[in-house]
Formats: structure tokens, C-alpha cells, sequence
């Protein structure tokens, strides 16, 4: 067993090797057995965000002005 800290950028993600139903909180500290449930939580886009709320890069493109383009 592999001991992984979630800290992921979003809220829970669910981890099928633990448990389908069960969502892994932020910050809690689960044991895993294989390297790729390790690589599921290590991955931001297995992370469900909130409705509404969006990843970062979408967020901080949502707030720079549009560049103008030049010819």
C-alpha cells in the first residue's frame, strides 16, 4: 500500500480502487495499492469541480483582456 496525501486544486475526486461512492476529501490521506490510482490523484482534471467554478488556466483566461491581433 502506497500512502497519498490528496491536495489536489479541487474539491473530491472519486477513486475506483478505494471505492466507487466514496469521494477522497482535499487534503485527506488515503492508502492506494497501485501507481495508477497515485496517477488518477495526481491528475487535476479527475478532480470534480463545483458547478460554475472553473479549472484556473480557464479562469485567468476569462479575466486577461483580449490581444489585439496584428496583421
Amino acid at each position: 500500500m502506497q500512502r497519498v496525501e490528496y491536495c489536489g486544486p479541487f474539491g473530491a475526486v472519486t477513486v475506483p480502487e478505494i471505492d466507487p461512492d466514496r469521494e477522497i476529501e482535499h487534503g485527506e490521506v488515503i492508502e492506494v495499492e497501485s501507481s495508477l490510482a497515485k496517477r488518477l490523484l495526481a491528475q487535476p482534471s479527475n478532480w470534480r469541480r463545483p458547478k460554475g467554478e472553473k479549472a484556473p488556466a480557464e479562469a485567468e483566461e476569462a479575466q486577461a483582456p483580449a490581444e489585439p491581433e496584428n496583421p
